[in-house]
């Protein structure tokens, strides 16, 4: 039995994928309220999970600086998601935008907000 099951593992196909601007700007504006917040939230852990693995590293070494007292809530992530969203429709093609993943942009939204300075 315990043998069928790793077999069965081992046949299932790896799918991870990103969540996508086009889904993310479909999602966030759904009038379904509920699948909004759904997608509020994943902005929300992908911020959280940035600003845990920043904190874990030595302070010349990490990408984003956060203030102490930045605040975490939904509007801070999600203010600074949709400011990159707009900076990069004038950069790039729609196709291009549409596809690129909103984690990453959130990434380069915060290291943009928080630079970190490095010590010279």
């Amino acid at each position: 039995m315990r043998t069928l099951f790793m077999l069965t593992l081992l046949c299932l196909p790896l799918v991870a994928a990103d969540m996508t601007v086009k889904q993310y700007q479909k999602e966030v504006h759904s009038s379904d309220r509920d699948r909004a917040d759904a997608v509020k939230m994943y902005v929300i852990g992908i911020g959280q999970g940035i600003a845990w693995a920043n904190g874990g590293r030595e302070e010349q070494r990490a990408p984003i600086r956060q203030p102490p007292k930045f605040s975490r809530d939904r509007n801070n992530y999600i203010d600074i998601l949709d400011k990159m969203i707009k900076t990069f429709e004038s950069k790039t093609t729609a196709k291009d935008l549409n596809e690129f993943p909103v984690g990453m942009l959130l990434i380069m939204g915060l290291q943009q907000t928080f630079p970190c300075q490095t010590a010279k």
